[in-house]
Parts: C-alpha cells; structure tokens; sequence
C-alpha cells in the first residue's frame, strides 16, 4: 500500500515541479493533479489503485480490482507504473 501512496504523490509533486509549481501549495498540487491526470493513463488508473488501497475500498474499475486480487501482479503493475512514469 505505502509503495502505491508514494508512487502517487510523487508522480503528483513531480508534475508540480516541471510545471514550476508549489509542492508544498495545497491549492496549486491539487491543479496540478487534476491536470496531471487529463491524458495521462498510468497516473489516472495509479490514483484510481492507491485510493482503493488507501480507503480500504473496492475500485470501480475491473482491471485495478483485478490487479488487487494477486500480490505478485500487484507488485508488477506497481514496478511497470514506475517505468511509465519516471523513466
């Protein structure tokens, strides 16, 4: 769970930073989130997966639930979205 919150937030803060934003600025990490999101799969379905993680709930869309039910396609799927989106 903690690797799915951190690789979300930094994805966020990263975004904030190439966009000269405030990382610390509530206001302007939650645009650039937003903005983050629009176009960009990998950043939508990891915000989709850590929210079901972090909540504990269960996510609307099918291939985030299907990659909770198995640690190990969890675990690659967490590695693949650092490639996507750091590499």
């Amino acid at each position: 769970m903690r690797t799915a919150i951190f690789l979300y937030e930094a994805c966020v803060s990263r975004a904030a930073a190439q966009a000269q934003r405030d990382v610390n600025d509530y206001r302007q990490r939650e645009e650039t989130r937003q903005a983050a999101r629009q176009g960009n799969q990998p950043a939508r379905k990891l915000e989709y997966l850590r929210n079901a993680l972090t909540h504990g709930l269960r996510p609307n869309d099918d291939e985030v639930a299907r990659w909770m039910r198995d640690e190990q396609t969890l675990a690659h799927k967490l590695k693949e979205f650092r490639r996507q989106l750091f590499d």
